[in-house]
């Protein structure tokens, strides 16, 4: 078995776990998206220390290091009592999507991606079919698989997902598979039967994927040379100005918001903390809800209706993960975060072709990013997944992969 076909080898398994993390109800199958955290780290040191990690990963594997430094210098200072466990469990989760993604840069293939839409487009392709004998059923009210209502009163879709933007976003990485590049988007009925089954979720989260893809297609039609960068950041700033009402809704409005709530708490902390913040497993992390946190004794959130220790189906605590960035890291870990975000994406504005495929993995990173501030949908088992599928597909097309992303680093040069 040759290093390469190891590698791609590697990077499946990392897939399939993750896929079935996010199916997982409990137990360890739902811890698989975190193993595949800890197998792409590895992954990812073993080829720094063979010298073998280009530039480009390079980069985020040491920004993502910064993170956890700024982290962990922001526990010691703020002195706030967090066991290690949970500081431990809390980085895995912050840098799961970074280092997912580098991960699968450096393991896979065009073979890996032809092997993957060789052997998974059929199984994709049925259980589409079989959600959309689920949606007729949802939609005829003879099962409930809804959590709201579209325009008149017609239920949305969430599948067997808990909330319908992790569905929309499962939906959004079977795109990656199914995309053809030699096709327009409108002569693919698969691709198209995706793009609905993610609108017919009815949320502003998911349409932010949709928006921006189909943006991107449109604009491609209209410039048939490269698309400028300030033509795809304006595409993105469009995804985002569509959820502008919601995010009114939560931190505008005058009725209580736990969104609102924390993220104003949050700039109070990186005031309090300045230029760091509160550090891991504090504030606004799925370990500083289940480990609850003493700021939110502080801050009274114990009172405080969707905030409570209690764990139930109606906890918030979790539920906005661009003001875990604010309190946790503060200034100094935000502007890291800035920049790990901007290096991903100037790495994806690498391929001058414009292709489906590299519309998708634009869009797919832009969308995930774009909804931070109104979810936690980044450093979940979902997000993980789109990382990856970005990785692979952005891989597999790379005509750039043998020059300018893939120098090796030098230990030795200036």
């Amino acid at each position: 078995m040759t290093k390469n076909k190891i590698k791609n080898s590697i990077g499946i398994i990392i897939l399939i776990f993750l896929t079935i993390s996010i199916f997982a109800k409990s137990g360890i199958l739902k811890e698989l998206d975190e193993i595949a955290a800890i197998i792409s780290i590895m992954v990812l040191l073993i080829a720094f220390i063979t010298s073998n990690l280009s530039k480009s990963i390079f980069k985020i594997l040491i920004l993502s290091f910064l993170l956890i430094l700024c982290g962990l210098l922001s526990n010691l200072i703020s002195g706030i009592n967090r066991s290690f466990f949970s500081i431990l469990v809390d980085i895995l989760t912050v840098c799961k999507p970074f280092w997912i993604f580098g991960a699968m840069l450096y393991l896979v293939s065009n073979e890996a991606l032809h092997f993957i839409r060789q052997k998974f487009v059929f199984l994709i392709k049925s259980l589409i079919f079989i959600t959309y004998i689920f949606f007729i059923l949802n939609e005829l009210s003879l099962i409930h698989m809804s959590n709201g209502y579209l325009l008149f009163n017609i239920p949305n879709f969430k599948f067997v997902f808990g909330f319908p933007v992790a569905f929309a976003i499962f939906l959004f990485v079977c795109l990656g598979v199914l995309i053809n590049d030699e096709k327009n988007i409108i002569n693919q009925p698969w691709v198209l039967s995706i793009i609905f089954l993610i609108l017919a979720t009815g949320k502003m989260q998911s349409y932010i994927f949709i928006v921006i893809f189909l943006g991107l297609v449109a604009l491609r039609s209209s410039y048939k040379k490269r698309l400028q960068p300030r033509r795809i950041v304006l595409i993105g700033l469009l995804g985002i100005l569509i959820s502008l009402p919601k995010i009114f809704n939560y931190f505008l409005t005058d009725a209580y918001s736990p969104r609102r709530l924390m993220m104003f708490d949050s700039f109070n902390l990186l005031i309090k903390y300045f230029p760091l913040g509160s550090g891991f497993a504090t504030f606004g992390s799925p370990m500083a809800s289940k480990d609850y946190s003493p700021i939110y004794y502080q801050l009274g959130y114990q009172y405080l209706y969707g905030l409570q220790p209690s764990g139930n189906q109606y906890n918030f605590l979790n539920d906005n993960w661009g003001s875990s960035v604010i309190g946790q890291f503060g200034v100094a870990g935000l502007l890291i975060f800035i920049l790990l975000v901007f290096t991903i994406l100037k790495l994806l504005l690498i391929e001058k072709n414009t292709t489906n495929s590299n519309l998708y993995v634009l869009s797919g990173f832009m969308g995930i990013i774009s909804i931070i501030f109104s979810s936690s949908f980044f450093t979940s088992s979902e997000g993980g997944l789109l990382m990856a599928m970005i990785a692979i597909v952005f891989s597999g097309n790379s005509i750039n992969k043998d020059n300018s992303f893939s120098n090796n680093i030098s230990y030795t040069s200036n």
